[in-house]
């Protein structure tokens, strides 16, 4: 263990022989062998991607780089840096913004849709059903909609690389239908 370091358990992180791991892998070695994609996917899987893992999830992270000047979370972001305040003040502030409406739509969504297609119906007919629910009730489709575009060209070129990669499935086929 390292000098001061709580005794927390953890499957993320860990030192060895006071060296830094990562989900069973040496950070150090880490940092000479691996992309940054294949970095955090295994953050997050537990395990390294294979070839279109990696590939999908590089698209997916590069499409979100830049989204202007206009969403809430930089324009926070900028409110709270021309006071002065530190970097990390600015960056916490954009985050705070992250909600059900901006950023954070999308994890709706995809409950969504996993709620959808457990159904076991054909996907036209659980497009139409929630079309149909969301005119009636008058509220919007979660990850729906977009401030700027009407078509955001981001989609287009991910779900092109979703049905190269083999990453296009119920879920992607219904998203589209809706």
């Amino acid at each position: 263990m390292v000098a001061g370091e709580k005794k927390w358990k953890t499957a993320i992180t860990g030192h060895v022989n006071g060296e830094p791991y990562v989900r069973g892998y040496n950070l150090l070695e880490m940092v000479e062998k691996l992309r940054f994609t294949k970095a955090i996917y295994l953050v997050l899987k537990g395990e390294l991607p294979k070839e279109n893992e990696e590939k999908m999830l590089n698209a997916m992270l590069v499409s979100c780089i830049d989204h202007g000047l206009g969403p809430p979370s930089v324009t926070a972001a900028r409110v709270v840096l021309s006071g002065g305040n530190p970097l990390n003040a600015g960056v916490a502030a954009g985050v705070l913004t992250l909600g059900d409406s901006h950023g954070g739509a999308i994890e709706n969504c995809a409950k969504a849709l996993q709620t959808a297609v457990k159904k076991g119906k054909p996907v036209t007919d659980l497009s139409r059903e929630i079309v149909e629910k969301a005119r009636f009730s008058r509220e919007r489709i979660p990850g729906f909609g977009h401030r700027i575009y009407i078509t955001d060209p981001r989609t287009e070129i991910l779900l092109k690389k979703a049905k190269e990669l083999g990453y296009y499935g119920k879920h992607t086929e219904l998203a589209v239908q809706i």
